[in-house]
């Protein structure tokens, strides 16, 4: 009725949302490697009648990180990687129905251990409220772990590439420090790899050098050193090159000498060969000195059509060049022109001489062999050698006995050619 009055009581309720924890794994790491953490929360109804958790989750969660570590700004400690926000100050947004959110965290390498807190606050202008939770990084010294070349020992002008290896990244590749104590073996082309952890670089050692030089080379970082010594030699030149005579036989083998000033260093010495005339002495790819020796030799077969030329065949090393002039000759030979007709039943020394002027058998000597059609008549060995550094050999030859003049044609044959003989046997 009238006068009389109704009220109507409200109680306040508000959903707000705390932060339970804050983990990491791992919580000890190497500077330079990420790190994985988790921020789990609880959401809860504020009422007069106290704080109810509600489960599942209705509202979006926004959570605030930060790090730091002593008095050192957070512009130099690291960088989060999250759903929201930058680094150093940033956010995960954890959605409705969900009551933890992930993140990553990847610290600055560092030059000695360090510790570091990471900081997990609610937004308190997005219905946060509570305390911070925090946990601690302990994070390792970055170190020098190898130094390596790919070669300790080497001849002046060859080049030796080098890896530094690190145990893990480094921010900044001039952190590290490559040195050589010799201008003979200078240091260049260094380049960081932060997928391997490694620096290379190169040594690009100098040729003109004169006495062995040993070069320390020396990688630094964070007051650590590592040294590796690297041997420089005197590059070997090529001092004299030869053949046994100015003259050699077409078709026959011959051998070819060169020698170094100095003895071949690690992995010996490498010989190249030039030929002015290819179709008559053709040059070998190339031919290694061993370590320790100061010469070598070839053997070659000279070729070609004509019965002589003369050409100049030559052997490199490091730069340095010597040559040899050499006449190549077809072989002639003289066989036995003192006897033509041949008493039946008789026996003959025969002569085979070498027809060249002034030319000798070389160190293989020369084989001649022999066809005979008619050996009732006249025997011969079907083989003979002129002996190394010889200039005729003797062969006997045997005959029988013959009623009438008789013509015995022998075909004899050398490297080369073939060449013919009629000897005319007669009776007694």
């Amino acid at each position: 009725g009238s006068g009389s009055s109704k009220s109507t009581s409200f109680e306040l309720v508000k959903t707000l949302y705390q932060i339970e924890s804050v983990t990491i794994n791992p919580t000890q790491t190497l500077g330079g490697l990420p790190v994985t953490g988790t921020v789990s929360v609880r959401e809860l109804v504020q009422s007069s009648t106290g704080d109810t958790t509600v489960s599942p989750s209705t509202i979006s969660k926004r959570v605030n990180l930060s790090v730091i570590s002593g008095n050192t700004s957070p512009n130099e400690i690291g960088n989060f990687n999250t759903n929201g926000g930058n680094f150093p100050q940033t956010a995960i947004f954890i959605p409705a129905g969900e009551s933890s959110g992930q993140f990553t965290f990847t610290p600055f390498p560092v030059i000695s251990p360090t510790s570091l807190t990471i900081h997990a606050a609610p937004d308190l202008g997005a219905l946060g409220t509570g305390n911070t939770r925090s946990v601690g990084l302990n994070l390792d010294a970055v170190s020098l772990q190898s130094l390596a070349l790919s070669r300790t020992e080497v001849v002046g002008g060859e080049q030796v590439t080098g890896t530094v290896q690190m145990n893990g990244p480094i921010r900044f590749s001039n952190q590290v420090s490559v040195v050589s104590s010799s201008p003979v073996a200078p240091i260049s082309s260094v380049v960081y790899n932060s997928n391997s952890y490694t620096l290379t670089f190169n040594i690009n050692t100098l040729a003109n050098i004169t006495t062995v030089t040993n070069a320390i080379i020396t990688a630094t970082f964070a007051g650590q050193t590592i040294t590796k010594q690297l041997t420089v030699n005197k590059p070997s030149r090529m001092s004299s090159v030869s053949f046994p005579t100015t003259k050699v036989f077409r078709d026959l083998p011959t051998r070819f000498s060169f020698e170094l000033d100095a003895p071949a260093a690690v992995g010996g010495a490498n010989i190249s060969f030039t030929s002015t005339n290819s179709q008559v002495i053709s040059p070998p790819t190339s031919y290694n000195i061993p370590q320790g020796q100061t010469s070598g030799n070839i053997m070659v077969t000279p070729g070609g059509s004509s019965d002589s030329a003369t050409l100049s065949f030559g052997a490199s090393h490091f730069g340095s060049s010597r040559g040899a002039n050499v006449t190549v000759e077809k072989l002639a030979i003289d066989f036995c022109d003192s006897a033509t007709n041949i008493v039946g039943g008789q026996q003959l020394n025969c002569t085979v001489r070498i027809a060249n002027s002034g030319m000798v058998a070389p160190e293989n000597g020369i084989q001649l062999s022999f066809q005979n059609p008619n050996p009732s008549v006249l025997s011969i060995p079907s083989t003979m050698t002129i002996g190394a550094g010889q200039n005729s050999a003797t062969i006997q030859i045997s005959t029988q006995t013959v009623t009438q003049n008789t013509n015995v044609q022998i075909t004899f044959s050398i490297p080369g050619s073939n060449y013919t003989r009629t000897f005319v046997i007669t009776p007694p």
